[in-house]
């Protein structure tokens, strides 16, 4: 295994973890499923089935 592949990965996923960061991604996917997750929001969400967005570890 060539380490130099590994660590271009590693290097890939903290430069995306830096940018959605700087996005705010995180605060932004709370308020969408907090604006979501009542009714009828999560009654029409269940209708369409549109899937919950998932928070960046």
């Amino acid at each position: 295994m060539k380490m130099g592949a590994v660590q271009g990965q590693y290097g890939q996923f903290n430069s995306a973890q830096t940018i959605l960061s700087n996005l705010n991604y995180n605060q932004a996917v709370t308020a969408y499923q907090n604006d979501t997750s009542g009714f009828p929001a999560a009654l029409l969400k269940g209708l369409f089935g549109i899937k919950e967005v998932e928070p960046f570890a």
